[in-house]
């Protein structure tokens, strides 16, 4: 997708490819999105709660709460910080699919980051 920016001297960054993960989920197009976030770490573009987020929106929209929820591992595991929006969003994902096991899991994990859990979610 980016790939033709090179030839402009323009560079691909974190709101660039947020914004492009935002309109694959708009489109249905996790797999895209997620393909985004993975292109990300390759063009070493950091990635930030907001582009996670975005990629973990595109996953609850499609139903795929494994994704949703391998992508709250992946930012610990790489020390990004999810966010309220990213918990709660990642919590939709597996209440829509009845699996509230998990999202009562990811509520412990808020309570654990000291985050207040709202009404959004």
């Amino acid at each position: 997708i980016f790939g033709h920016f090179e030839g402009c001297r323009l560079h691909p960054n974190d709101v660039s490819y947020t914004a492009a993960i935002s309109a694959c989920s708009k489109q249905g197009q996790w797999q895209r999105a997620l393909f985004l976030l993975a292109d990300m770490g390759t063009m070493a573009v950091e990635r930030s709660d907001f582009s996670f987020s975005a990629a973990i929106s595109s996953c609850s929209s499609a139903s795929q709460w494994q994704h949703a929820i391998g992508l709250l591992d992946e930012m610990s595991e790489r020390q990004t910080q999810p966010g309220m929006i990213s918990f709660s969003t990642a919590m939709s994902a597996c209440a829509k699919a009845g699996r509230w096991e998990e999202a009562l899991r990811l509520l412990g994990q808020m309570l654990v980051a000291r985050m207040a859990p709202d009404e959004i979610g």
